[in-house]
């Protein structure tokens, strides 16, 4: 007897979208049919919704160990299934930072048997690690930070000065590139880069010294910032014919540069907040909606939906970076930057679908399997036989607003609080097993795993 069927699904994938049951056994589609004759021990009737691959979310800050009041692996997990996300990278700006070998496997033992959905980690590049990164092993990948973020990461060199209070390395000292040169001349795993460019922010950070404005976060990490580290990290790639991927790209001219170079080793992501919000947000939420790289400018956004239209962008990934309300309103030098956004990507990416500005096939293709295919995730990303039965049903017609009161981020807000969507999950499984429903996450069945990655 089979352990799960589907019925009278749609399911979609990056392509198309097709009529169909799944029919589950030991955590795997064993197969996929028009229809269903057998036996099983759970049979769901889906009729009039859809099926999608579960979301892979390639770049989150689950803030464990270091920042459990702001989140931690249980909860951001659930978050995630919420969101009908069914595995998760996350980032290496913790405390302690995930920087040797001996860190990524406490972290590894931390999070062993806690998470709701599945996970893989990232690993972070500094100044004088180069050994340690030769002795890890499955990881999503190595990240560089170009400039100060949360957790202190940027990646520093030896003759600089001290730039200030806002965006400055490890070691109050001017970024350059050399470190980066090493890691693409060192190894062979993706590179996920953080780029913003350190000096600029520096001298920018020097000019507006002791204003409180939010709407000067953007001055401060301007688009040039942006615009001159990622053209200064794809010429490296491209002297090195290594893969690099570009994270949260959030202007015009980063995105005409990125594609002037584009192949299959230069890959890119954008975020809900991004691709939903601009710099107009900071008069309604201040300094919550202050976050790195900064909201930008409707004509950004709109170049960023072309874009995703065009089937330019390879990924949307959500940068889920949650701090406290009372962080989040103290002076703007002050406030940490971040938002979280892993529980609200797909209904904002469903209500878009629903306003005809994508379509479902898009939504699988940047959510699912494009960070399967880039990252090399083994058994994900794709409703087909063989892979493993982690996907999300979604109710196209279900309408309701975004609640702060019903999130499950510890953190306990949304920038998109009070926003009515149209089309919300309505059950997620995880390994064939069904861990939300219906606004409900089941604490039963936290059977998330560490992923597999084969590049």
């Amino acid at each position: 007897m089979y352990e799960l069927v589907l019925k009278n699904g749609f399911l979609v994938s990056s392509k198309e979208v097709r009529r169909g049951d799944i029919v589950v056994s030991g955590g795997k589609i064993v197969d996929i049919v028009d229809r269903f004759e057998g036996e099983a021990e759970f049979v769901h009737d889906i009729s009039g919704k859809y099926v999608l691959p579960g979301l892979i979310d390639a770049h989150v800050h689950f803030r464990e160990p270091g920042s459990e009041e702001k989140e931690n692996f249980e909860t951001g997990s659930m978050a995630a299934v919420a969101g009908g996300v069914t595995t998760v990278f996350d980032m290496p700006n913790t405390e302690p930072k995930c920087t040797t070998a001996d860190i990524l496997e406490e972290k590894r033992k931390r999070v062993k048997g806690r998470s709701f959905c599945h996970y893989g980690f990232y690993f972070g590049v500094t100044d004088d690690n180069f050994s340690e990164m030769k002795k890890v092993k499955n990881i999503a990948g190595f990240k560089y930070f170009m400039t100060h973020s949360t957790g202190n990461m940027g990646v520093v060199e030896k003759n600089g000065k001290n730039g200030g209070c806002v965006g400055i390395g490890r070691h109050g000292e001017v970024t350059d590139l050399s470190v980066l040169e090493l890691v693409f001349d060192s190894v062979s795993n993706i590179v996920a880069v953080h780029a913003e460019d350190d000096l600029i922010i520096q001298e920018n950070a020097s000019k507006y010294f002791g204003d409180i404005e939010p709407i000067s976060h953007g001055a401060i990490r301007s688009r040039l910032a942006a615009y001159k580290a990622v053209k200064d990290v794809l010429h490296l790639a491209k002297k090195y014919n290594h893969r690099v991927h570009i994270c949260h790209v959030s202007c015009r001219e980063e995105l005409r540069e990125i594609l002037k170079f584009k192949t299959d080793k230069v890959t890119f992501e954008v975020t809900p907040h991004h691709l939903f919000l601009t710099e107009e947000a900071y008069e309604k939420h201040r300094n919550y909606v202050k976050v790195n790289p900064p909201l930008r400018q409707e004509e950004d956004k709109d170049e960023l939906w072309k874009a995703l239209k065009a089937g330019h962008v390879d990924i949307i990934a959500t940068d889920h970076a949650p701090h406290l309300p009372f962080e989040k309103e103290r002076e703007y030098l002050e406030v940490p930057s971040g938002v979280p956004g892993i529980e609200t990507m797909l209904p904002l990416l469903l209500d878009a679908v629903n306003h005809g500005q994508i379509d479902l096939e898009d939504v699988v293709r940047m959510t699912s399997y494009n960070p399967s295919r880039i990252f090399g995730v083994k058994g994900k990303g794709e409703l087909s036989v063989g892979k493993d039965a982690d996907f999300v049903v979604v109710d196209m017609k279900a309408e309701k607003e975004v609640r702060n009161e019903n999130l499950y981020t510890k953190c306990g807000w949304s920038p998109f609080h009070g926003l009515k969507l149209k089309g919300w999950p309505f059950m997620t499984f995880i390994s064939g097993k069904p861990v939300y429903k219906d606004g409900k996450v089941d604490k039963n069945f936290r059977s998330g795993k560490e992923v597999t990655f084969l590049k």
